[in-house]
C-alpha cells in the first residue's frame, strides 16, 4: 500500500509552494504504482510511504530503510520523466534491503554505519565518484532507467491508440 505524506514545512511552513507540484506528482505516481512496482521487481501492495519534503544540497530523494520511506523533493524535478527516474532508483534500494542484498552495520573498529552489499562492507563514500560508483548505486540508476523506459513505452503505446486519423477510417460501403 503506498502512503504520501508532506512535511509539516510544506504543509504549515517556509514551504508552502511546494504543495502544488508535491500533490501532482503523487497523483501521477499513484496513476503509475502497479507499472512502477512491475518493472522493478516488487509486490505494488507493498506498504511504504512517499514522504514530500524539501531535502538540502542536489538530492532528490533518498529511502530510508529504518522506517520504510521514501523522500521526494518536489523542487528538484524537471519533469514527470525525472521524478519517475527518481523514484524508481529510491524503490531499487527499497528492493535491495527487502532482498538482504544491501544492508547497514554500525563498525566498533571505525565508530562508522557501514554499507554492507552481497556481503562486503564499504567505508562511507567520502567522494562523489565513490558514492556514484558504488555498486548499489549502479542497480539503482538501472533501475530508475528502467522505470523510465516502461513509463514511456506505456505513453506512447496510449498516444498511439488514441490517433486515429480520419483518413485512416474506412468508409461506410455504400448501398
Amino acid at each position: 500500500m503506498i502512503n504520501s505524506t508532506l512535511a509539516t514545512s510544506i504543509r504549515y511552513g517556509n514551504y508552502k509552494h511546494m504543495q502544488h507540484n508535491s500533490k501532482r506528482w503523487q497523483k501521477a505516481i499513484e496513476r503509475n504504482w502497479a507499472l512502477i512496482c512491475k518493472t522493478i521487481g516488487v509486490d505494488d501492495s507493498l506498504d511504504i510511504t512517499i514522504n514530500w519534503r524539501p531535502i538540502k544540497g542536489m538530492t532528490k530523494g533518498t529511502y530510508c530503510s529504518a522506517n520504510n520511506v521514501i523522500n521526494m523533493d518536489s523542487r528538484k524535478f524537471d519533469n514527470t520523466i525525472d521524478m519517475i527516474d527518481t523514484l524508481g532508483h529510491e524503490l531499487t534500494h527499497f528492493k535491495q534491503y527487502k532482498e538482504g542484498t544491501l544492508d547497514q552495520e554500525w563498525n566498533d573498529k571505525v565508530s562508522r554505519w557501514m554499507c554492507v552489499w552481497k556481503g562486503r562492507y564499504y567505508k562511507p563514500a567520502t567522494t562523489y565518484n565513490s558514492y556514484y560508483n558504488r555498486p548499489w548505486e549502479q542497480e539503482a540508476r538501472k533501475g530508475g532507467s528502467m522505470v523510465v523506459s516502461a513509463f514511456l513505452k506505456k505513453i506512447k503505446t496510449l498516444r498511439n491508440s488514441q490517433k486515429v486519423p480520419v483518413f485512416a477510417q474506412k468508409a461506410p460501403e455504400e448501398v
